[in-house]
């Protein structure tokens, strides 16, 4: 049985740096068949996620604070329109989308004791698809 001698040049990082150096290794495969070389996996292309909506507060929560106590975030996605609305007497909150369309906040302070209604819709990037979030929520009394 004939033999023969391959080599095989492999990236090798060093543990203590990034920098990485070739390193040669040497396999003996008989001359009919070659010898198997276990390579790094090339990076796959990611997809991205569907749109996730965080809205702030949570669905049900009581004694939300009057300023600061309401955000909307998307992750993966684009606001297209946030709608706040005072449940009792149906007054829209303005508020404003960021310029990169990834959060929202009120422009005013909340009303005390007063019930709040937010509908959110998002466009995902994965595929363009409409993504929707509620919350519905009571400001502190006191």
């Amino acid at each position: 049985m004939k033999y023969r001698l391959r080599s095989v040049v492999v990236a090798a990082a060093l543990a203590s740096s990034s920098l990485a150096l070739p390193v040669v290794a040497h396999a003996v495969t008989s001359a009919s068949q070659p010898a198997p070389v276990s390579l790094p996996e090339t990076s796959s292309t990611e997809k991205p996620s569907r749109a996730n909506i965080e809205i702030t507060p949570r669905d049900g929560s009581a004694g939300v604070p009057l300023r600061d106590g309401v955000s909307v975030t998307v992750h993966d996605g684009q606001l297209t329109s946030v709608e706040m609305r005072s449940i009792s007497v149906g007054k829209v909150i303005s508020g404003r989308i960021s310029p990169d369309g990834k959060n929202w906040r009120p422009d005013i302070s909340l009303a005390r004791g007063t019930e709040y209604s937010i509908k959110v819709v998002a466009k995902s990037h994965m595929d363009d698809g409409v993504v929707t979030g509620e919350s519905n929520f009571r400001t502190v009394d006191a």
